[in-house]
């Protein structure tokens, strides 16, 4: 009986001695969670040596596990949806020439930092191409609807040569680059593989959108930003700025590029697969965005593309050597035809003379020379004019008021004299396509951009500091107006006295190597029309 007593308490107080330390144990756990501070209160005297052989307290220990813990679940809260974002990492490679520098960064596989060593800006600061965020890597390659770029694993060949590999969801792409830096061009192939029909890829070509100036015919803005686009129907040219983006698209496009006045970026196309044009605005980073859109079709398990990167300087030979269609990229205007041989004319002249200034005059010279014939018949005509002016007069004065009538007469008597009232503007019709030719190839091209003439003339692309010219130009103009005979009358030629003042205030806004052809083809007019022209006006 004792026995069996002593076992039953020996049980019942083993099992009441269980439950006191669960129940402590659990109260503890719960009064630390509650409470904390109470917890570091009954372990804050009590000293661990750490690993580094600091001493610190047990509390100080807890307290930092806890701080961490605590940081560690708040990122945790508050990085959810950007945990695959952060996983990415991006790395970059950086190229030197003597021409360009820039960096090949894995996002895309795009070109960053592009820098021309040859150009500086009107501050002169060395040209970047392409400024924009790094959401956009220029020439980056993505898949149509996704707005995260390939992440490439890049492999430096050589100095010239770059291999980027993507591996992922069963798709293989490699990206190789073949730089030219004396072209400003990059040779780029894409090879991609798939388990099942390949996505569409898409290349981009972005750029830092600008405010758009106030332009005119004859007063352009240097600032000016396009997007050219050549396709199977034609070139398109539209302007894109921050203000008024144009956003469009089109199919079957040969190459897209995206410029400033005397710089751009272009994408050449030369694959089997034609791609397709879309641009867009990006408002937050202000990004001028255009896409090559190249199409895969059901079933397609294999797609190699192959175009060139272009950024770098719109120079007519340069843009010509590496593809007749990119020369369309600079704005030559309806008369292209006539400013393309101005233009290599005038880069010859360069090379004998040495200065661009010189050089325009000299072409002046060339361009009045080769009108000469039709200003000789313009000569005679003006010279018949002259010995008829006192019968015009007499019949302006004798029919004053009747003004049919005296039209009349006026032609009757030049019709006697076999002379052609329009004789004198022939040369004029003539010289203006080469006016406007001129006119654009001294305002769009890169070869007189910040081209020095001399003296207060320091850059030939800009309008005259001290409108010098514009003034000597008017001048000229009224002079020579006022030795060639006319058949107007007096109101007429009050209207016509006008107009030197009228083009000089034109002038004023124009390229100054643009008035420096006028000003010299004026004055070289009026000595060729003394020589011309025995006798004297009469009155």
């Amino acid at each position: 009986m004792d026995n069996n007593q002593g076992s039953f308490l020996d049980k019942n107080t083993l099992i009441a001695a269980g439950l006191t330390i669960a129940v402590w144990v659990g109260w503890t756990s719960y009064m630390e969670k509650k409470y904390p501070n109470q917890g570091e209160a009954i372990v804050q005297t009590t000293e661990v040596k750490t690993e580094n052989g600091e001493v610190k307290t047990v509390a100080d220990l807890q307290k930092s596990k806890v701080d961490n813990n605590e940081v560690s679940n708040v990122n945790a809260e508050q990085n959810v949806g950007t945990i695959e974002e952060a996983e990415e990492v991006y790395e970059s490679l950086s190229f030197s020439f003597d021409t360009v520098s820039f960096d090949v960064v894995s996002k895309g596989m795009g070109i960053s930092n592009i820098t021309l060593k040859n150009y500086t800006d009107r501050k002169d600061k060395e040209i970047e191409i392409s400024t924009v965020s790094d959401l956009y890597p220029n020439f980056g390659t993505k898949f149509k609807g996704n707005e995260k770029f390939l992440n490439f694993k890049l492999t430096k060949i050589s100095d010239t040569e770059v291999i980027g590999e993507y591996s992922k969801d069963g798709i293989t792409i490699e990206k190789k680059y073949e730089i030219n830096p004396e072209k400003y061009l990059i040779k780029s192939t894409l090879s991609m593989k798939g388990d099942s029909t390949l996505p569409n890829v898409q290349t981009l070509i972005s750029e830092k959108a600008n405010a758009p100036a106030a332009t005119s015919l004859f007063s352009p803005s240097l600032d000016k930003q396009e997007i050219v686009v050549k396709h199977k129907e034609g070139l398109d040219r539209e302007v894109f700025s921050n203000e008024e983006p144009y956003v469009g698209e089109m199919n079957s496009s040969y190459f897209v590029a995206m410029t400033t006045h005397y710089f751009g970026s272009a994408v050449i196309d030369h694959s089997s697969v034609i791609p397709n044009f879309s641009s867009n605005y990006d408002k937050n980073s202000e990004a001028s965005l255009a896409y090559l859109t190249y199409p895969s079709f059901a079933g397609t398990k294999t797609l190699d593309l192959s175009y060139e990167l272009f950024f770098g300087p719109k120079d007519i030979g340069l843009l010509k050597s590496i593809d007749a269609n990119l020369m369309g990229i600079v704005d030559l205007g309806w008369f292209s035809f006539i400013a393309e041989p101005l233009l290599s004319l005038l880069k010859w002249l360069h090379a004998v003379l040495g200065n661009w200034g010189i050089a325009i005059i000299a072409l002046t010279l060339l361009v009045r020379l080769v009108v000469m014939p039709f200003n000789i018949m313009s000569f005679k005509s003006m010279k018949k004019m002259q010995e008829i002016q006192p019968a015009l007069k007499s019949i302006r004065e004798k029919y004053k008021d009747d003004q049919v009538r005296m039209n009349q007469e006026v032609m009757a008597v030049m019709s006697q004299n076999k002379v052609n009232p329009m004789g004198g503007c022939l040369p004029m019709l003539l010289q203006f396509p080469v006016f406007i030719a001129l006119y654009r190839v001294l305002s769009e091209s890169v070869d007189l951009y910040k081209a020095p003439f001399g003296l207060w003339i320091t850059d030939l692309s800009l309008k005259d500091p001290y409108y010098v010219l514009p003034i000597l130009m008017g001048l000229s103009m009224f002079i020579q107006q006022k030795i060639t005979p006319n058949t107007m009358d007096p109101a007429q030629q009050k209207v016509m006295a006008l107009m030197p003042l009228m083009f000089s205030f034109i002038m004023i806004s124009l390229p100054s190597g643009l008035t420096l052809y006028i000003f010299v083809s004026t004055v070289f007019g009026i000595v060729q029309q003394q020589l011309f022209m025995n006798k004297p006006q009469t009155a």
